[in-house]
C-alpha cells in the first residue's frame, strides 16, 4: 500500500529546521510544520510540501480530514486521509492506494489534521470532511476508468501509434517543434507541441520519450535523434 514510505521528518527536528525561516503566511497558520515526503498521497501531497497541522483540541475526527498520526506500533509520523470511523477506531488511507490502512488508530494516535500545505510559494487550503471524501473518491474513480480504459483500449492505442495516423493530420492543427536545452555539458532535445513539453531526448537516449497520448500524433521516424540534426 506504499504507507511505510509516506513518512514525515521527526516533529522536533523539523520544528529545528523551520524556526529560523521566516514563512510568509506563519501568522495565519498556528500549529505544528512538517515536511512530507512519499507517494502514496500523490496528486493531494507530494515530496517537499510543507504540511501545516493544527491538533484537533474539542474538534471532532472527521472522514475526509487528511490527519498525521503516529501508529501504535510505529516512531514515524505519517499523513493519509480518514477513510472511515466505526467501533474498531479510525481507518485511514492514501489517495492513491485501493486499500485502507492495517489496522486502527485511536484518537490518541492522531497528532492533527492539515489545514494547509506549503508547495513552493502557494499556500494551499487542504479541505477535510464532505469535501475531503468527495476528493479522494473522485481521484479513485479516475483511477479505475484510467486503468480499465487503458487495458480495453491499449490494441487500438498501439494500432495507431505504430502507423502515426492522427501525425497526417494538418500541421495548422498538431504541429511539432523540437528544441534543443543545455543540460550540464550536454544537450537535451525537447518536442514541443501546442505549447506544452510531450517528448524529450536525452544525451545518450535511443528513443524519444513521448507521453502517452500525444504519441498518436507523432511520427517518431522523422524526428531528429541528435542536436546536430536540427
Amino acid at each position: 500500500m506504499g504507507e511505510d514510505r509516506d513518512l514525515l521528518s521527526h516533529r522536533q527536528s523539523i520544528s529545528r529546521h523551520f524556526a529560523c525561516q521566516d514563512t510568509a503566511s506563519s501568522h495565519d497558520v498556528d500549529g505544528l510544520k512538517l515536511l512530507y515526503y512519499g507517494p502514496s498521497m500523490y496528486p493531494t501531497l507530494r515530496p517537499g510540501d510543507i504540511l501545516y497541522i493544527r491538533p484537533y483540541g474539542p474538534e471532532v475526527i472527521r472522514a475526509g480530514d487528511v490527519v498525521t498520526f503516529v501508529r501504535p506500533d510505529g516512531a514515524r509520523a505519517l499523513a493519509h486521509r480518514v477513510a472511515f470511523i466505526d467501533e474498531g477506531g479510525i481507518a485511514t488511507r492514501g489517495d492513491r492506494n485501493s486499500a485502507v490502512d492495517s489496522g486502527r488508530l485511536r484518537p490518541e494516535n492522531i497528532i492533527g489534521r492539515v489545514e494547509y500545505l506549503k508547495r513552493g510559494n502557494r499556500l494551499l487550503k487542504m479541505h477535510g470532511g464532505l469535501a475531503g471524501r468527495a476528493r479522494a473518491a473522485s481521484l479513485r474513480s479516475w483511477r479505475w476508468i484510467s486503468q480499465f480504459g487503458t487495458s480495453r483500449l491499449r490494441p487500438a492505442y498501439d494500432l495507431c501509434t505504430r502507423s502515426a495516423l492522427l501525425s497526417k493530420l494538418p500541421d495548422t492543427f498538431m504541429r511539432p517543434r523540437v528544441v534543443s536545452f543545455l543540460k550540464g555539458k550536454d544537450e537535451e532535445l525537447h518536442l514541443m507541441m501546442r505549447g506544452r513539453l510531450v517528448g524529450r531526448l536525452r544525451a545518450g537516449d535511443k528513443q524519444w520519450r513521448i507521453r502517452r497520448l500525444w504519441r498518436l500524433f507523432v511520427d517518431e521516424t522523422r524526428l531528429p535523434r541528435h542536436p546536430g540534426d536540427l
